[in-house]
């Protein structure tokens, strides 16, 4: 016997402003994106890139119960929430959204640690698009909905503490001055 799954629903129009909000300021639903959604792209400096999970379906994580914990954002603007990683220690992740590039890529600049002195600093890219989630309803029914999915389409590691500030500006990211750069790096995400 087929058990009916009932998923979040929403009608189409409601996908495409939920699209644009997410796209021009990293919101859903009128709030920042649960930080919990983001660090599921994150990848610890020891491990390489590309993360092991690269796209996420933004309403399901919002509402999932992993993310049932507050978020807040400090004066700086980083959205960060902290979470229990075992034996009475706490990690926490945050990430402040830094703007869209002309192609429509969102970037990140993102801080976590996972217990210990290291606080691992990565700048993440980010893309939105739909995608289909397929269930079967009460009476056995095949049903396809389209979904508002976030991928993480690339990665750039700043480090352990970067120092030096981190800007976009008309699509190229600028990673300023620090103790790993001799001068500000200018990568152009638009080529």
């Amino acid at each position: 016997m087929l058990s009916a799954l009932t998923p979040f629903t929403f009608a189409e129009t409601d996908l495409s402003k939920r699209m644009k909000a997410a796209e021009d300021g990293f919101t859903f639903e009128g709030k920042a994106i649960h930080p919990g959604c983001v660090r599921r792209f994150n990848v610890g400096l020891a491990d390489s890139e590309p993360p092991i999970v690269r796209s996420v379906d933004v309403e399901a994580c919002v509402a999932s119960n992993e993310n049932y914990m507050e978020f807040k954002t400090s004066d700086r603007g980083y959205v960060s929430y902290e979470y229990d990683i075992g034996e009475g220690e706490k990690g926490y992740f945050a990430y402040k959204y830094l703007g869209t590039t002309k192609e429509g890529t969102l970037a990140l600049d993102t801080m976590s640690n996972e217990g210990g002195t290291l606080v691992s600093m990565t700048v993440m890219l980010i893309d939105f698009d739909t995608g289909e989630y397929s269930f079967f309803d009460d009476e056995g029914k095949k049903k396809t909905e389209k979904r508002l999915i976030m991928s993480c389409v690339g990665q750039i590691t700043r480090g352990d503490r970067d120092s030096g500030t981190v800007t976009l500006k008309e699509g190229k990211l600028i990673l300023g001055k620090s103790q790993y750069r001799d001068k500000d790096e200018v990568i152009d995400l638009d080529n």
